[in-house]
């Protein structure tokens, strides 16, 4: 996380705040920059950047529920993506004394501001009517608002919404973001399922949820390369990214397992996730560091999709790794 965020010098991350604060949030790498910040600074890292992280976080949490997604040009803003970012930050930094409590509560009744209604751009009418993985991410965030307190029940939102998502999980338990089922967004979307369920989803459809990860799971771990990648494939693949997720759902299957008595088998997705992170390492390594695995020139924008530019998924890195720390038992030794 703190490698990813590095690669960020802070000059050009004071002009991002200061672009900002004058234009407002414009897209949702910036919610990620802000949360990674503030966990990091949590965690006895980056403290130097508390100036930094407290002008993004009151922007980002005014932003989350004064921003209405219903509109096509705001769609870049990308609430969806930036509720969930912004309430990990909410828990790390609760009870730590980091921020003066009123300002901690100021962030926290912005967060309770949020509503799906206007808030949210991927939202079913309806539990029959199939909605793509920004729906998964908006579910997740809405569920982390309920485990935070900002609001007393999720259900309503969650019960058709993730019926929803549901319809796009296949017999494997794989999830298929139409129309051309892209390989990473299975597990982009999968990790918001054990999101849920690492913090306590116990809703209508926590069984299908666990059910489908369960499922799923097992083509996962078969589907790992020999030096910890996922498979190549579709849209938003190659990013260094790619394996902080397959990192993630493999770290939430080793818990899994090991809860279950299953060692041999917890071990096993325990070596695929140390894989998965480890692959990134050499990608971090290169100077500059690049959000994609390739040679070319970082500005190059050779093999990236128009919404695949560095700001927005450098740090993804750092966000999605996040969650493979959050499900990560370090006890669970390594099996082959």
């Amino acid at each position: 996380m703190d490698r990813a965020l590095r690669a960020y010098p802070s000059d050009y991350l004071c002009k991002l705040i200061e672009d900002a604060e004058e234009n407002g949030v414009r897209e949702h790498g910036f919610f990620r920059i802000t949360a990674i910040m503030g966990i990091l600074i949590a965690h006895g890292r980056r403290t130097e950047q508390m100036p930094l992280f407290l002008r993004a976080m009151d922007l980002s949490c005014a932003a989350v529920w004064q921003t209405d997604m219903r509109l096509p040009e705001k769609k870049r803003v990308g609430v969806d993506f930036g509720v969930k970012e912004l309430v990990f930050v909410l828990l790390e930094m609760r009870g730590r004394g980091l921020v003066p409590e009123v300002r901690w509560k100021r962030w926290f009744e912005a967060i309770q501001k949020v509503d799906w209604r206007k808030n949210y751009a991927v939202v079913a009418k309806s539990a029959d009517q199939p909605r793509g993985n920004w729906g998964m991410y908006n579910a997740a965030g809405e569920y982390m608002r309920e485990y935070l307190g900002a609001v007393a029940s999720a259900d309503e939102y969650l019960d058709v919404q993730i019926a929803s998502q549901l319809l796009s999980v296949d017999e494997n338990g794989m999830y298929m973001d139409g129309p051309l089922v892209p390989m990473l967004y299975d597990l982009a979307s999968r990790a918001q399922f054990a999101v849920l369920l690492h913090f306590g989803y116990r809703g209508k459809w926590r069984q299908a949820l666990d059910d489908a990860l369960r499922k799923a799971g097992f083509y996962m771990l078969r589907l790992q390369s020999a030096n910890g990648e996922i498979p190549y494939g579709g849209r938003s693949n190659q990013f260094l990214f790619n394996e902080a997720y397959l990192s993630a759902c493999c770290e939430f299957e080793a818990s899994r397992y090991r809860r279950e008595g299953n060692m041999e088998l917890s071990g096993a997705f325990k070596r695929a996730a140390h894989l998965a992170a480890g692959s990134i390492e050499r990608w971090l390594s290169q100077k500059p560091v690049k959000h994609i695995k390739n040679a070319f020139p970082r500005n190059s924008s050779f093999g990236l999709e128009s919404y695949a530019y560095f700001d927005k998924y450098m740090v993804t890195l750092g966000s999605f790794i996040y969650l493979a720390y959050l499900f990560a038992d370090d006890s669970i030794a390594e099996t082959e």
